[in-house]
């Protein structure tokens, strides 16, 4: 916070669950705190337009006014109708105190190692369809988004949680060793987003993302021109567009895995990127969700 002519008036840094560790404090009315909400200052507590919270103790002081979805059985953590964003506040955050929405587009190479038309050789991934995060891949992106119109009626996103990044690539020998790194800096993802007629939140991931390693001008890239839309209840998701046929694509909806493309194996990794992008065309429901407990068990 700062004065007129921009002199630092109060400064505070914050806790991963909401704790203060004040700075500077030359106000003494200074109420919005962790992430930006008021904290009121008889409670301690502070507003998020649907429920209040309580820093003191990394949780809700009232349960998630959201109805149970099928990403429920995906993640028990959302069982916890008080917990703070899946008790993972250094990777999501809360604008409103409701259930959040991430997406994540990743490209990755499923095999050891690959080689391009001229014969040299390329670490893979080495790995399959996953939605573990610690899992590589050659470009990654993801968003959280509202699925609710009366929220945000025009852009879903609330955040890119993870920019358009690109893995390190490793040119090896014959032998497996590495011979040369380097990492893509151009033609990496991005999104944008928006509503169709229905409302539900719609994604647009492009991307044309080239070996570094490779000479550019000649060289074709990891490309995708694909359109996400995602039900406002958050039980299914769309895709169309187009993806190149190396490497394999995936989509994380939350902790649902959803397969979009199958790379082209052995020697025909390198030509998957030369022919004309697949197109694809995919609905996929999401894991729906268990069973209420006994309405005694509710009360």
């Amino acid at each position: 916070m700062t004065d007129a002519s921009g002199a630092i008036q109060n400064e505070s840094d914050f806790y991963p669950f909401g704790g203060e560790r004040q700075i500077t404090s030359n106000l003494t009315n200074q109420h919005f705190k962790f992430t930006g909400k008021e904290r009121d200052s008889e409670s301690g507590n502070d507003y998020f337009g649907a429920r209040y919270y309580a820093s003191s103790m990394g949780r809700w002081l009232s349960p998630d006014p959201g109805q149970i979805s099928r990403n429920h059985l995906a993640n028990p953590q959302k069982w916890n109708k008080y917990n703070y964003t899946l008790n993972n506040p250094l990777r999501y955050f809360d604008p409103d105190g409701q259930v959040e929405r991430e997406v994540q587009l990743r490209a990755f190479i499923q095999q050891k190692t690959v080689s391009d038309p001229l014969g040299r050789h390329f670490s893979g991934d080495n790995r399959g369809f996953t939605s573990s995060q610690s899992a590589s891949s050659r470009t990654s992106i993801a968003v959280r988004i509202e699925t609710d119109p009366s929220i945000r009626p025009g852009n879903p996103i609330i955040s890119v949680t993870q920019p358009g990044t690109a893995g390190t690539t490793h040119q090896v020998d014959a032998n497996g060793n590495v011979v040369n790194t380097g990492t893509a800096t151009t033609g990496l993802p991005s999104v944008t987003g928006s509503r169709d007629a229905n409302g539900n939140p719609v994604l647009n991931f492009s991307q044309d993302t080239k070996n570094p390693l490779e000479p550019q001008a000649v060289t074709p890239g990891i490309s995708a021109n694909v359109n996400v839309t995602m039900g406002q209840s958050g039980n299914w998701v769309g895709v169309s567009g187009s993806l190149s046929a190396s490497p394999s694509f995936e989509l994380n909806v939350d902790s649902a895995n959803v397969p979009l493309n199958s790379e082209l194996p052995g020697a025909s990794f390198g030509v998957g990127l030369m022919i004309p992008d697949i197109p694809i065309q995919q609905f996929t429901p999401l894991p729906p969700p268990p069973p209420l407990p006994p309405a005694a068990d509710r009360q």
